[in-house]
């Protein structure tokens, strides 16, 4: 790992292919897994130490990159827009669940409800860019092959942080703390990353989804055979909470103009035709899957 000490770029010209807006990659000291994606990527593409710190830890930079630890939990990390203003917030994490099924996801994050014992305010989305979450998907789709025990998928919209500027990705490895601690998938992770922000995807068709399961395969096989990026995905177990106030939200807050909604047909529930009344009124192209 770089231990250079520079200060932060001033004016700088990217070489072809680099990145050419800021981005700030966040992972959390008390997170085994964000932590082994972060040192994957500071070995593999020299980020270097920078002057700069963030919560008393220093931050690294590459290119126009900027990567820095919290010393909180990942979902409570809130305070980035007073250090920083990127295109976007790319957040590595741990990913638990109770099936313990060893996964490779990606979401967004907002609460749809009242409840935000996991972070974020509540009631509150935040912003999305789904072109990006798409590319990455597709792309972390295609790599992990080498990884046979994954298990790829997109998450609905869940726990914070909420309420920053730019959009919010979460990037992660679960389930368990083998997985966790699985050097070569947080390698892949890393490269998918850096593939996913070279690529600078900007897709046309952009939706919100609505209905469905926690883990959707329906989304996810979406997501990667149609050629529509998702931002917000509301799952059927919160539609009962889900009002024009919300709709409008996920609408607004994705910095891509969105044009789709996606409904998991099966998957929405007795909510079903107070959903689709929220849909029609908001002139989007419906789409059923």
């Amino acid at each position: 790992m770089s231990t250079r000490i520079r200060q932060p770029y001033i004016n700088y010209l990217p070489l072809t292919g680099a990145i050419l807006k800021e981005i700030v990659i966040v992972a959390s000291k008390m997170d085994p897994a964000g932590t082994n994606i972060a040192r994957s990527l500071i070995d593999l593409y020299g980020f270097d130490k920078t002057s700069l710190q963030f919560e008393g830890n220093p931050v690294f930079q590459y290119e126009r990159m900027f990567l820095v630890f919290s010393s909180k939990d990942i979902i409570w990390v809130e305070k980035l827009d007073e250090n920083f203003s990127p295109s976007f917030y790319l957040f590595v994490s741990r990913h638990r669940s109770e099936s313990g099924i060893p996964s490779l996801t990606a979401h967004f994050t907002g609460n749809f409800t009242r409840d935000a014992s996991f972070g974020g305010s509540p009631n509150e989305l935040s912003y999305t860019y789904p072109s990006i979450l798409k590319e990455y998907l597709v792309r972390i789709s295609e790599n992990s092959r080498k990884l046979e025990k994954y298990h790829v998928v997109l998450e609905a919209t869940h726990h914070g942080p909420t309420s920053l500027k730019k959009p919010v990705v979460f990037v992660e490895l679960g389930s368990t703390l083998e997985e966790w601690s699985d050097m070569e998938a947080a390698m892949v992770i890393a490269k998918t990353i850096m593939q996913t922000l070279q690529a600078e995807p900007s897709y046309i068709k952009i939706g919100i989804g609505f209905g469905g399961t926690h883990y959707s395969t329906k989304f996810t096989d979406y997501l990667l055979k149609s050629d529509v990026a998702l931002g917000a995905v509301a799952p059927k177990y919160v539609l009962d909470d889900v009002d024009a106030q919300l709709v409008r939200q996920m609408i607004e807050k994705s910095v891509e103009k969105v044009t789709h909604a996606v409904l998991e047909w099966k998957g929405l529930g007795r909510s079903k035709d107070r959903i689709l009344d929220l849909v029609n009124a908001s002139g989007l192209t419906l789409d059923r899957i």
